[in-house]
């Protein structure tokens, strides 16, 4: 009788530790970027999961995501204001590009674990794409401008 006491306790907590919270997956997005602002591009690059969207790109090697953010921390990219947080939908896909390329890697690479993280940056939208899946290492699936 006392494992099954048991059992009912500690089953609540194991299913609550599925995803972590939106609020961390912010503060991971917040985290990417401002490794990228100070030029912490191999910081960058251990956090981000291949392969990863760039607006309507795929970047599959280790290589290309290294140049991006080298990119981005070249021209001087400033972190910018982080505005919501919200879960990964059926056409989530629209605020990168309508293209098949797309559809197909967010059907195949987010789910409901899957946030979307939005930036305030010099008059533009940002979004990050974190995966809050407590099992995963490099959490950030993907990047870019709203369209």
């Amino acid at each position: 009788m006392k494992r099954i006491a048991l059992i009912f306790l500690v089953l609540p907590l194991i299913a609550s530790c599925g995803t972590i919270s939106t609020n961390a997956a912010g503060a991971e997005a917040l985290r990417l970027l401002e490794m990228v602002e100070t030029g912490d591009i191999d910081g960058a690059v251990d956090m981000t999961a291949r392969p990863f969207l760039f607006e309507s790109e795929i970047l599959v090697s280790e290589s290309l995501v290294s140049d991006l953010w080298s990119a981005l921390s070249g021209v001087g990219f400033s972190t910018g204001e982080l505005t919501q947080v919200r879960i990964v939908d059926g056409d989530s896909h629209q605020l990168f590009d309508d293209s098949w390329e797309v559809r197909t890697w967010m059907e195949n690479y987010t789910d409901e674990n899957t946030a979307l993280v939005f930036f305030d940056w010099d008059n533009r939208e940002l979004v990050v794409i974190v995966d809050r899946s407590p099992r995963t290492e490099r959490r950030i699936q993907g990047f870019g401008e709203v369209r």
